[in-house]
């Protein structure tokens, strides 16, 4: 008896974690990547929804994900020093995925300006 109630229970954990990502949520993915093209590790990637704000660093292939998301509009935000910020959205539809590659562009600008001025020097005056 015990060991039917308990294979039941099991039964029932499996079946919720096998639906999780199922059919009635949706995935955002994408990768972060540089003027270039090239993938950039370490990007603070902020989704944003309807329920609130979710975030993740994304890994050494520059990819992010977000799952088990319930089917609505979402922007993603990334950021990383150095560089300006990035984003997108879109909508989230019940079983699907939207793809939004973040492109990021360098954000460091100077601005240099060079004066000169030629020294007081007086041509009659010999002495020191």
């Amino acid at each position: 008896m015990k060991a039917s109630v308990i294979l039941i229970v099991l039964l029932m954990c499996s079946i919720g974690v096998a639906f999780a990502d199922g059919p009635e949520t949706g995935i955002v993915t994408g990768r972060a990547i540089d003027a270039s093209g090239g993938l950039l590790p370490g990007v603070m990637v902020t989704l944003t929804g309807n329920r609130g704000d979710q975030s993740m660093v994304t890994g050494p292939d520059g990819r992010y994900r977000f799952a088990l998301l319930p089917p609505g509009d979402y922007k993603v935000n990334g950021q990383l020093e150095g560089f300006r910020d990035a984003g997108g959205g879109g909508a989230v539809s019940a079983g699907g995925t939207l793809d939004l590659d973040l492109k990021l562009g360098l954000s460091t600008e100077e601005e240099i300006t060079v004066t000169s001025e030629a020294p007081m020097v007086d041509k009659y005056n010999v002495s020191t």
